[in-house]
């Protein structure tokens, strides 16, 4: 994708997607170690209570402490849910007949409601951070489709 062209890429959500599905299930959880100075992202050991640091030493990067955060953020369920909400936004933007938008405009705040309930669970299992920002933006989307659909503007024929 790039500034001039809107579009979806499709392959790169498919890619999304695909190692989102391949990747360790949540809760991911950014933890901070300040008597080492290191910053951590934690995920759960399968079939046990016990979690695994991703990092042995934590994150090792000039900005460990906020790319630890996204990292834990940007966690396999959050990125089904952005894709979910981009392939909805990508389908509402291919049809555009008044009924038609009608319809999709119904199925993406249906979507959005359902990230941005799915980020509000991350939030609340810790990972507060970047995941707040997110469930934002997406509220924000909502709450502009929303206004466009009460004000008629999206009825109209491209």
């Amino acid at each position: 994708m790039n500034e001039k062209d809107p579009t979806v890429d499709t392959e790169l959500l498919d890619d999304l997607e695909d190692a989102a599905l391949e990747a360790t299930p949540g809760p991911w959880e950014y933890f901070p170690k300040p008597k080492y100075s290191e910053h951590h992202v934690s995920i759960p050991v399968n079939g046990s209570t016990m979690r695994m640091a991703l990092f042995a030493e934590g994150c090792q990067t000039e900005r460990s402490e906020q790319d630890a955060k996204f990292i834990a953020a940007a966690n396999p369920e959050a990125i089904l849910g952005i894709v979910r909400y981009a392939r909805t936004a990508k389908h509402l933007l291919e049809v555009r007949t008044p009924t038609g938008n009608e319809r999709l405009i119904r199925h993406l705040v249906a979507a959005l409601k359902t990230a941005d309930a799915s980020l509000r669970k991350v939030t609340r299992e810790g990972t507060q951070y970047d995941a707040w920002d997110i469930h934002e933006a997406v509220t924000d989307i909502k709450h502009a489709i929303e206004a466009a659909q009460d004000s008629g503007a999206m009825d109209a024929k491209s």
